[in-house]
């Protein structure tokens, strides 16, 4: 039944997607308000929340703060960032409406977390290219796999209760960055989830080598609220510096996290 119900709650936003530009996804006004009060955002974070959905940001290595909304959880992120070091910062923040106290269901919660799990579903997963104006593959293929030389395509695990933290390796083909290696660290506290993956494997733009190894991080972290689920999606990255790399690359890296955030979706 919830999953029946979050289907329905969810095609509105991802119809569109699947066959055409993706079109902005207005909330309600009282919604964005309490989210807003709640978590002290910005007149202008509130302005496109309202009018599109969506929050989206980009910056460089002098990077300040977060777009994510908890605190404590975007300081401890920021740091991981400085550290990596990261030279180029892209987030996405979206907002899920739900029904109301949906999000504090213990099968509700199960369903994320397996859900974050749907690796092989990754596979075909397309986003909108701006500059040939059509949607376009971006996963060739994603599965998990036993380790980070392991080949062979594990099935999606289906979790009965949900851990603390657990980690896993996953394979993608990606159309634009090529064949990776990536390590998945989840980590569920309270109603709140957080994959972080790190790339095991040098990520080429093309011909061009673009991050090395464990120089890219991607986060996804996932904050229920009493009607909605929040969304947010991080890539730092310490990217070469070559002719403007880094500039092109942000788009790219923008939309991963639009196209995660679909995945996400379309698997509930």
């Amino acid at each position: 039944m919830v999953k029946q119900f979050f289907r329905v709650i969810v095609f509105l936003f991802v119809a569109q997607a699947l066959f055409a530009q993706p079109a902005p996804r207005p909330l309600p006004e009282d919604l964005v308000e309490r989210i807003g009060r709640q978590y002290g955002l910005s007149a202008e974070d509130r302005g496109s929340l309202r009018a599109t959905g969506e929050i989206t940001r980009y910056q460089d290595k002098n990077f300040s703060s977060l777009i994510l909304p908890d605190k404590p959880i975007a300081a401890r992120l920021a740091k991981e960032l400085k550290d990596l070091p990261a030279t180029i910062l892209v987030e996405a923040l979206f907002v899920i409406p739900l029904e109301k106290n949906l999000p504090e269901k213990e099968d509700f919660l199960l369903s994320v977390y397996n859900t974050l799990h749907k690796i092989d579903k990754m596979k075909g997963l397309e986003y909108w290219s701006e500059s040939n104006q059509k949607m376009q593959v971006m996963f060739n293929d994603a599965y998990l796999i036993a380790n980070p030389d392991a080949k062979t395509p594990l099935p999606n695990p289906v979790a009965r209760e949900i851990p603390d933290q657990d980690t896993r390796y996953i394979y993608q083909d990606d159309s634009r960055f090529g064949e990776n290696t990536y390590r998945a660290d989840y980590r569920y506290n309270s109603g709140m989830f957080r994959v972080t993956m790190h790339n095991l494997t040098r990520m080429y733009y093309g011909i061009i080598p673009a991050v090395q190894k464990e120089k890219l991080r991607l986060d996804i972290v996932i904050l229920p609220g009493e009607d909605y689920l929040i969304f947010y999606g991080c890539i730092g990255a310490d990217v070469f510096t070559f002719f403007g790399l880094e500039k092109k690359v942000m788009p790219s890296f923008s939309n991963r996290i639009k196209a995660l955030f679909t995945w996400f979706l379309n698997n509930m």
